[in-house]
C-alpha cells in the first residue's frame, strides 16, 4: 500500500472546524477502543488546522502511553517467516511490487515453514509473523 507524505496530506482534506478539545476526546477513547474510520478521517483533517503542531504532540504522546502500557518499556522483537515473495500490489518503494518481473518468485513449503519458525524460537524470538 502506498504512503502518502503528510505534506500532500495537508492540501488535501477536507475536515474543517476540528479542534483541540476534538483531538483530546478522540485521543480518549483510544484508551478504551481503537479509532473509528470517521475519528481517523478527523485527525486526518486536523493537518489543515492552525493547532496541527499541538494536535500532533498529543497524538505521539498518547501513542507512546498506549506502546507502553501493552509493551511495557522492553524492545520487542517480531520475526516474519516470508513464506513467499510473490505480491499482487505495485507499491513504488517495494521490490517485490507485482511489476517487478526481474525478481525470481518462490514460495515455501510449510515444512521449510516450520524449520524457519522453529529456528527462530530456538534463538529466542517469541513473536513470529507468518
Amino acid at each position: 500500500m502506498y504512503q502518502v507524505p503528510v505534506d500532500e496530506l495537508r492540501g488535501t482534506s477536507a475536515v474543517v472546524g476540528v479542534t483541540i478539545k476534538d483531538a483530546a476526546y478522540i485521543l480518549d477513547q483510544t484508551q478504551h477502543r481503537p479509532l473509528s474510520p470517521r475519528e481517523v478521517g478527523n485527525f486526518i483533517g486536523m493537518i489543515n488546522t492552525p493547532d496541527f503542531e499541538k494536535i500532533k504532540a498529543m497524538v505521539l504522546d498518547c501513542s507512546s502511553k498506549i506502546r507502553v502500557r501493552k509493551y511495557g518499556r522492553s524492545v520487542v522483537t517480531l520475526s516474519p517467516v516470508e513464506v513467499t515473495n510473490r505480491c499482487a500490489s505495485n507499491c513504488d518503494f517495494c521490490g517485490w511490487r507485482a511489476d517487478n518481473t526481474q525478481m525470481g518468485r518462490v514460495t515455501i513449503d510449510e515444512e521449510l515453514a516450520d524449520i524457519q519458525t522453529q529456528y527462530l524460537l530456538e534463538k529466542g524470538v517469541q513473536d513470529i509473523g507468518c
